[in-house]
């Protein structure tokens, strides 16, 4: 790796780490590994979230638009094409990982590097749920986005150590806006607003470079 190569790949990996992953990330997780909702029920509102996770874990391709305020502002861009392609914008240049390569660029160099397995898969996820965990989740009624319509819900992850999540739900029973609010490692608070779209648009592409 050349010394320019190394603040690139270093925003990489801040930038995989921004889901909050709080297990090794060796892949999505499988339909055998569902966590449960708290209370039962198709109407429920922790099973309309982990409804929403399934479909968005399915979706064949996606974008997703990232805005962290706070001590370390960042704004980035994620696109995924399955079953394991990512293109990463961000503030050190456009980046590319097709499976465990991840085509560097950085100035007018680029580089072929090695990633651990699933790197990014914690990205189709963003809930992060183990096997079995229950999910606490408040209804907070219809909240629109952009004029369109969506529902809001207050999700409560069983990490204590993980805060809160707001969800946003399209009307496709799809995650169409994350947000999280909390201290970061220094102590600084933070704000975490992701945006998604593009679900399963066959026009969306990512070729090597």
């Amino acid at each position: 790796m050349t010394p320019r190569s190394r603040p690139a790949l270093a925003a990489l990996l801040a930038f995989a780490m921004l889901p909050g992953c709080t297990r090794s990330p060796d892949a999505a997780p499988s339909a055998a590994a569902a966590p449960r909702a708290e209370t039962g029920g198709p109407h429920a509102p922790a099973q309309q979230v982990l409804d929403a996770m399934s479909r968005f874990r399915a979706a064949r391709a996606f974008e997703a638009r990232m805005r962290l305020e706070g001590a370390r502002p960042q704004e980035s861009r994620l696109a995924y094409v399955a079953p394991d392609r990512y293109r990463l914008q961000l503030p050190m240049g456009t980046q590319v990982v097709i499976g465990d390569t991840l085509y560097l660029q950085a100035g007018d160099r680029s580089e072929r590097l090695p990633l651990p397995r699933g790197l990014l898969a914690q990205w189709r996820d963003p809930l992060q749920l183990q096997a079995g965990e229950q999910l606490q989740v408040e209804d907070l009624g219809a909240d629109p986005i952009d004029g369109q319509p969506a529902h809001l819900y207050r999700v409560i992850h069983p990490d204590p150590a993980r805060p809160p999540m707001r969800l946003w739900v399209d009307a496709d029973g799809r995650p169409r806006r994350v947000e999280q609010r909390g201290r970061d490692d220094g102590g600084a608070d933070y704000r975490l607003q992701i945006d998604y779209g593009r679900f399963d648009d066959p026009a969306l592409r990512i070729d090597a470079p």
